[in-house]
């Protein structure tokens, strides 16, 4: 059956205030910012963003109203030709909002977030479920919860491909890494959730179902993925980063992409990387994702070196 979206994806979509300082400020005083910026951002719309970049179909699930910051967020996703039809109206429904602050001396980032009235669909919030049918990959993230969990079962029960972005252990986290084909966890959380503190251990932790593909990012240091019994190491890409905000979600999109066309794991985990370290060129989550020709270009040059 010809499937109508690359991916759909449901979770978190937020505003990112961000604010550029050459070094934290002591307390009680003023301080100038270096720069200044109103973004969009959230670990599932920033995915999605990245899969219309990349020249993919994106389409997000959720729950906004009306308000200025939470149509500023509708927008955001339009004007990136990310699909809002099965967006839900709640008068109270908002996005998160968040400060995010870069210090250039560190070269490190601290966020402040208000998650306040976001709220995320179930599968009965949806009167008919038969458009998943026509998506290749559904996408969530932890933050929603049980109610992703439910989300990803009745995506399986379709013959569609799961993949979780799980950025912190909750209630949920047991069926919602279960329902996922494909998960996907930062180092910190593969070491809290298996007590685990090697690679390859963290890997086969996390793996509950053997069909699994299962990746931990670690920055900088790259990513591990284990693939039916094969385990690899993918080095990130050099770059001189900017901002690193908004580097995993764009790995998470690239990855879905990949998934989406066909690929394995471990390739899409090298597109990804390389995706994920273009996007640091420039401050904010969305500002610099790359596009499909940018990733390959970046993999060509590596490839010859």
């Amino acid at each position: 059956m010809e499937r109508m979206f690359d991916v759909t994806g449901m979770g978190c979509i937020s505003i990112d205030f961000l604010c550029g300082v050459n070094n934290w400020p002591k307390k009680g005083i003023k301080m100038p910012m270096e720069s200044f910026s109103i973004q969009g951002g959230g670990l599932v719309a920033t995915a999605l963003v990245t899969v219309a970049r990349l020249g993919g179909r994106a389409r997000f699930s959720g729950f906004l109203g009306t308000s200025r910051l939470a149509t500023s967020a509708r927008e955001n996703l339009q004007r990136s030709h990310v699909d809002t039809s099965l967006m839900l109206h709640l008068d109270t429904a908002e996005p998160i909002i968040a400060m995010v602050v870069t210090e250039a001396e560190e070269s490190e980032r601290t966020i402040f977030f208000t998650a306040d009235n976001c709220y995320y669909p179930s599968p009965e919030d949806y009167g008919d479920l038969e458009w998943m049918k026509n998506t290749r990959v559904f996408l969530f993230d932890s933050v929603s919860e049980k109610a992703g969990a439910a989300m990803a079962q009745k995506a399986c029960e379709f013959g569609v491909t799961t993949l979780i972005d799980a950025e912190r252990i909750n209630r949920a986290s047991d069926e919602a890494l279960h329902a996922a084909d494909h998960v996907i966890v930062p180092e910190a959380f593969a070491r809290e959730y298996t007590g685990q503190t090697t690679a390859e251990k963290m890997l086969l932790g996390l793996r509950s179902r053997r069909e699994q593909s299962i990746v931990i990012t670690s920055g900088a240091k790259g990513c591990s993925a284990l693939w039916e019994n094969r385990m690899i190491r993918q080095p990130a890409f050099p770059v001189e980063a900017v901002d690193t905000t908004g580097a995993g979600d764009i790995f998470h999109g690239a990855y879905a992409f990949c998934v989406s066309k066909g690929d394995n794991p471990f390739n899409a985990c090298r597109y990804a990387s390389a995706a994920a370290a273009l996007s640091t060129r420039a401050a904010g989550g969305q500002a610099a994702i790359p596009s499909d020709e940018e990733v390959l270009e970046m993999l060509a040059l590596a490839k010859k070196n």
